[in-house]
């Protein structure tokens, strides 16, 4: 393995620059760190201000990050900032603040979004430097970068927090006559230990269209080698698209080359992710990698493994859900250890390369609406309580940052359910007119989330649990 232009090049793959990715130690929270000082930043500020206030505050991100030092907080109220930033200090930056008014601290990443667009000029960030603990990027939209490796963030070395993010409609790809490369669209990242938790990324893509040969890799995250740690985030139409005559594009939500003993990805969403290779969800090349408490649903690759694909890797996949997809686990002399999954539906194959275990359910596990993008679990979803807690850590959360275990028994899938009210049949926690129209009009049909008694038929049961429980909740 040798240095080339500041990144790690792993001799014999593919000509290309590799980055490496590591796992946070599970447990480790920027909230805790005690910072120096606080600088902010808003649209209507001007970058001869000190930043040290909202009414002194600078213009550009840039502008603080270049003022502050090891350990500051940066502050960035909403609105959009045409700008791609280096980051060379290892600094907390947090976006999503309401930055005016009579009280600008307030705070609400979805109410007050604060945009860094980098106008597919290259990354949208960059580390400068290898981050420690106290390396936080939290609360922004993070959009429109183009890269060779990371259009949105870029970077390695150390152990950052990358959280509460929209990472959207970045581009990893490059312009070659003869080969073309590309590494993740939304984070590339190198030999470190970042932990990248409850991001949404969509839109993200690697792609090539062309003659030249190519290889291109993670449509959202590329990581090379190490313990990656990627938790309760949501991966909704990433790409990896290649058309032409060369080698593959895959891992259209993650790729990860090489993955450490400590590497884990849980309580994720894949949904309706897209890969002209192997891996439309997570492809592996080599090492080893835990999946705990996922859903992959609606995923498509003309390759193998839609859901995960994996060469010569060796897997634990533990309580998660498959269902929906064109194919769904691949191992090529990796195998591994799979148990206490739901698999359905999943075209060609649910395994293959690996076996599933004696605690796999092989059902629908009855999303509230998959046409309209809801993957939470229905109340009579048999996913519920299925699990096993033994893989579950004390402080997970599911993909919509609640508690996990919840009624004793872990759920399969990256949704853990709340107790529901008996007879409400489209979730909205009142038993009414539209739960016993759903139940009326589905009389007779089999399954679905109308079949409240989970007899396998839509009857009189489920007729009457909504009529005894009529009200309640309302």
């Amino acid at each position: 393995m040798k240095i080339v232009q500041g990144f790690i090049q792993a001799d014999g793959f593919r000509r290309g620059v590799a980055m490496v990715c590591s796992a946070f130690v599970l447990g480790a929270m920027l909230s805790s760190t005690a910072y120096s000082a606080t600088y902010y930043v808003s649209t209507t500020g001007n970058n001869a201000n000190n930043g040290l206030s909202w009414a002194a505050a600078k213009q550009t991100v840039q502008a603080a990050l270049n003022s502050a030092t090891h350990g500051d907080e940066i502050r960035v109220a909403q609105g959009t900032y045409n700008e791609r930033i280096a980051i060379n200090r290892n600094v907390a930056l947090k976006g999503g603040y309401l930055g005016s008014g009579g009280d600008p601290d307030s705070r609400d990443s979805s109410a007050y979004p604060t945009i860094i667009d980098g106008g597919q000029l290259g990354s949208v960030i960059r580390f400068l430097i290898d981050p420690d603990a106290r390396m936080l990027i939290e609360g922004f939209v993070i959009q429109n970068g183009n890269s060779v490796y990371g259009g949105g963030i870029q970077g390695g070395g150390g152990s950052p927090i990358i959280r509460n993010n929209v990472i959207r409609n970045n581009i990893a790809t490059s312009d070659d006559d003869f080969y073309v490369e590309g590494y993740g669209g939304a984070i590339y990242f190198y030999d470190g230990s970042p932990r990248i938790e409850r991001n949404h990324f969509e839109n993200n893509e690697v792609s090539y269209s062309g003659d030249a040969y190519a290889f291109l890799a993670g449509g959202a995250i590329f990581c090379y080698e190490g313990d990656p740690v990627i938790a309760s985030n949501t991966f909704v139409n990433n790409r990896a698209l290649y058309v032409g005559f060369g080698d593959q594009a895959s891992g259209a939500a993650i790729y990860i080359y090489t993955g450490g003993a400590n590497a884990k990805i849980i309580n994720n969403l894949f949904a309706r992710n897209f890969a002209d290779g192997e891996g439309a969800g997570v492809y592996v090349y080599e090492g080893q990698l835990a999946f705990y408490n996922n859903t992959f649903v609606g995923n498509d690759s003309y390759g193998n493994g839609t859901a995960i694909s994996t060469y010569e890797c060796e897997l634990t996949v533990v309580n998660n859900i498959f269902a929906f997809n064109q194919t769904g686990i691949y191992s090529f002399t990796g195998g591994g250890f799979a148990d206490y999954n739901c698999v359905y539906f999943n075209g060609f194959y649910d395994y293959d390369g690996i076996f599933g275990g004696a605690n796999d359910i092989a059902e629908n596990p009855l999303f509230v609406d998959v046409a309209n993008g809801d993957y939470h679990l229905s109340a009579n979803s048999p996913c519920i309580d299925a699990g096993d807690n033994s893989v579950v850590l004390a402080n997970w959360i599911d993909m919509d940052g609640e508690a996990r275990i919840v009624g004793g028994v872990v759920d399969i899938g990256a949704d853990e359910t709340s107790p529901g009210v008996i007879g409400d049949v489209n979730g909205d926690g009142c038993v009414n007119d539209s739960d016993l129209l759903a139940v009326l009009f589905a009389f007779g049909q089999i399954g679905g989330v109308e079949d409240l008694d989970g007899n396998g038929i839509v009857g009189d049961g489920d007729l009457l649990l909504v009529l005894f429980n009529f009200g309640n909740g309302c």
